[in-house]
């Protein structure tokens, strides 16, 4: 089996979202790719360490932003947890 391995860029936008009469933000997938010309609150270098997620492994648009990065980071809600 081939595994394909590819580097990329990825950013995570909050959205305001009511659920059962409470707010919250929630990170979501927004721009995947080259990213030049973009800036963000907080910005992580991966040091090209393997993604993962619960779906198929590769981050999608409009995906809540709930990673790892070499099963040793973990990322929920776009924030990394300890």
């Amino acid at each position: 089996m081939m595994v394909l391995k590819k580097l990329t860029n990825f950013a995570a936008q909050y959205k305001e979202e009511l659920i059962e009469d409470q707010l919250f933000f929630n990170a979501y997938f927004v721009e995947i790719g080259e990213l030049e010309g973009y800036y963000g609150h907080f910005e992580y270098d991966a040091k090209e360490a393997e993604y993962k997620d619960n779906e198929d492994g590769f981050p999608k648009l409009n995906q809540k932003a709930d990673f790892y990065l070499e099963n040793s980071i973990k990322f929920v809600n776009g924030l990394i947890k300890k």
